[in-house]
């Protein structure tokens, strides 16, 4: 029970389960008749004097929850008769970890071994037999085996079972006649104080050696199939001794330059010639020659080519080649250093020999990394052709533009100055985009300017254009901010509200997009003044949401509406100083004109109707349309005709609504960028962050700790760590350096 509670991780104030309080109840109850269970304290009930003969009988089980063993004592007198009475009984909890049953079966041997020493030891009776009983044929060919032949476990206790015991004192005993499997199964103490086979043992111990139980040794299929994985496997390795390859002595991968690889190249071959010459030749001290450094290098490029063309080690000369090989048009052969070079069809030329028959490499390997990364650095980070060029005045890589390419894309410094940004798929539109309500229910805002105006006796200051867009509509509304104050921000969305409706949502940029723009704009978003606007917009029952930062492409929608504001105003104000009210007239025509804009393609039938803008929105026709006439002052003006009229521009609305949904929204399908998802950025990349307006050397490093993935699966914002702390950062607006799988 105890051993179930620990299993069950019980603490000692917690209420038992119900199947372990039952049993505990059940213990409790049978405690209480303990009393009435008599063990008779004598062992011997017939006189020692007359004691003709007397063995011990043990016997032992084991089940899945526990293992033990019972000694009985069987005496027998000169006239014959024969007593057997219960000596001594211990029992072992499994342990936790759990075993087979043949493996519990040998713990419960073992534990009849110690058992019967014990009590041979304690009575210091001259036994005349003594005999162990186990119902578990397969412990019995254990014992009756060789232990070298099984696992340690097995082996371990077999051996310790042999040093107490003799194989000859093992006998088989039934199941039904096996007293210990009380001891393993358990036993109600009511049944148990009137079980004979516990108290006296089995009745056949009385009965002569011949009439014991027997068993032959032969194991049924389901035994030898239980026995087997405890038979200890011998392998028999068969080796053929070579010289150990310089790749497998020293691991390539681990320098970062082929200078630092050849260098302890050389001072690991001078150790060993030092090893091999007396003290006084020795070389200590100095520093490597350039002929150790030639040998050290050419030893690694002796170990790649016999690596990656074994031919070259047993071949002298020109080596054979099979047509079709790409080796085949290099003729390559075999100089006199065991180096593999090309024959080619210069050897008439006036070259150096080393230019004209280049020393020929694999198309991969760490060591051919390094010497085109080391050609690569020496030839000033140069372009594919020139690193090329300049690799095969002593190198001739097979497919080596392909290996120049690998190196340049994997160049930490090419990769600062030419890799460009991650290019994720283009999101689709937020329900907020494609979802019909009220216009300027959802807008988008945004600030444009300075402008400057010049009011009469006053000098000329700045004045911002403050921009608000419905997301659904496409319509504007443009408000004037003169001065540097957040009442005055909240002053333009008094007006925005009392003339628009009050929205539910208001997008921005983040404060940080706005760095090219007046140090207004940027104060006005963040900090103190940012707190009140927030205050003063959850009094309204509006949200602000903000863009992520550096990602100017979120408010797209009302950026290319700034652009058109921006292209209008430079286009008919030019270099004009306007006075403030002539300013709210230009907006207020420029407001018009803009919401005026078709968003819907034109049509050339003339019977085709107007195309959809967002002034039918806002009014239900176009702001430059000409008047509707009025109607008849003798038109009478009743219920019926408010309910028609009512009915008129409710149908009216929903003919706009589905021109909307039919005409506008499907012009919005297609992706005019970022077409593809391409590699997205993962965990642990270490990336170079964009900064406009930055020089391109002073970008800062940043390693990505976690990717913001979207709702489609794509990642388009993650979290980076850099030198001063962590960021969100749009992944457009971030330059792979080095993924996180080669780090």
């Amino acid at each position: 029970m105890f051993q179930s509670l620990w299993l069950k991780g019980l603490d000692w104030d917690d209420q038992l389960p119900l199947d372990i309080s039952s049993v505990w109840c059940q213990w409790k109850r049978e405690l209480k008749t303990l009393d009435s269970v008599r063990v008779p304290r004598a062992l011997m009930v017939i006189p020692k004097g007359q004691v003709r003969r007397s063995e011990l009988h043990v016997f032992g089980d084991a089940s899945e929850t526990a293992f033990g063993a019972v000694a009985y004592l069987m005496t027998e007198s000169m006239d014959g008769t024969k007593e057997v009475r219960f000596c001594l009984a211990k029992t072992r909890i499994a342990p936790v970890k759990r075993l087979s049953l043949p493996r519990l079966e040998l713990m419960a041997a073992l534990h009849v071994a110690r058992l019967k020493e014990y009590v041979e030891r304690e009575l210091g009776l001259p036994f005349n037999r003594s005999t162990c009983w186990s119902d578990s044929t397969i412990v019995l060919s254990w014992i009756r085996g060789d232990p070298r032949r099984w696992k340690p476990f097995v082996a371990n206790r077999v051996q310790e079972i042999l040093s107490r015991t003799e194989p000859s004192q093992w006998r088989h005993c039934p199941t039904a006649d096996n007293p210990a499997d009380k001891l393993s199964r358990g036993c109600a103490l009511d049944t148990l104080r009137e079980d004979k086979l516990w108290w006296n043992g089995p009745a056949w111990l009385k009965e002569p050696i011949e009439q014991w139980p027997r068993l032959t040794m032969a194991l049924s299929p389901e035994e030898t199939r239980l026995v087997s994985p405890e038979r200890k496997r011998v392998v028999t390795l068969c080796a053929s001794l070579q010289e150990p390859s310089l790749l497998a002595i020293i691991d390539p991968s681990r320098y970062g330059t082929m200078e630092r690889l050849v260098r302890i190249t050389a001072y690991c071959c001078r150790f060993l010639a030092n090893a091999r010459t007396h003290a006084g030749e020795r070389k200590i001290g100095a520093r490597l020659s350039l002929q150790e450094l030639q040998d050290a290098e050419k030893r690694w490029v002796r170990a790649i080519q016999a690596d990656a063309f074994p031919v070259s080690k047993t071949v002298s000369g020109p080596i054979p080649v099979r047509a079709g090989d790409p080796l085949a048009a290099l003729s390559p052969f075999v100089d006199t250093e065991g180096l593999l070079r090309v024959g080619g069809r210069l050897s008439r030329t006036a070259l150096p020999w080393c230019h004209r028959h280049p020393l020929l490499l694999p198309r991969n390997g760490p060591v051919v990394e390094l010497i085109v990364r080391r050609t690569h650095e020496s030839e000033l980070h140069a372009g594919l052709n020139q690193t090329l060029a300049a690799l095969r005045r002593r190198f001739w890589v097979v497919r080596g533009r392909q290996a120049v390419k690998r190196c340049i894309r994997a160049c930490i410094i090419c990769r600062k100055h030419d890799a460009r940004p991650f290019c994720p798929l283009m999101s689709d539109l937020p329900p907020e985009r494609v979802t019909p309500s009220f216009p300027f229910n959802r807008v988008g805002l945004d600030f444009a300017g300075p402008l400057y105006v010049k009011d009469e006796h006053r000098p000329a200051q700045k004045a911002y254009i403050c921009l608000f867009t419905c997301m659904v509509t496409r319509a504007v509304h443009l408000e004037v901010v003169f001065d540097m104050t957040t009442i005055s921000f909240l002053a333009a969305l008094r007006r925005f509200i009392a003339r628009r409706g009050r929205p539910s949502v208001i997008h921005t940029d983040n404060f940080r997009t706005f760095k090219q723009a007046d140090s207004f704009i940027r104060d006005l978003l963040r900090g103190n003044s940012a707190g009140k606007i927030r205050e003063e917009l959850a009094m309204r029952q509006i949200e602000w949401k903000y863009s992520t930062d550096r990602a100017p492409w979120c408010g797209g929608y009302w950026e290319r509406l700034v652009r058109s504001m921006k292209n209008a105003l430079r286009k008919v104000l030019g270099k004009a100083l306007l006075r403030s009210w002539e300013l709210h007239t230009v907006l207020c025509e420029l407001e018009a004109r803009i919401n005026d804009r078709p968003l819907t393609l034109l049509s050339e039938d003339p019977h085709d109707c107007a195309p959809l803008t967002p002034a039918h929105f806002l009014i239900g026709r176009e702001l430059a349309s000409l008047p509707i006439p009025a109607a008849s002052a003798s038109a009478p003006t009743n219920a019926s005709s408010l309910r028609k009229r009512w009915r008129h521009q409710q149908l009216l609305m929903k003919h706009l609504w589905n021109r909307w949904l039919e005409e506008y929204l499907v012009t919005l399908t297609s992706r005019g960028k970022w077409t593809k998802i391409g590699r997205q950025p993962e965990k642990g990349d270490l990336v170079f962050l964009v900064e406009e307006g930055v020089p391109r050397n002073r970008w800062k490093l940043g390693v990505i700790v976690e990717p913001l993935t979207g709702s489609d699966g794509v990642t388009r914002s993650v979290k980076v760590r850099t030198a001063r702390g962590l960021l969100i950062r749009p992944s457009r607006s971030l330059i792979l350096l080095e993924p996180a799988s080669v780090r």
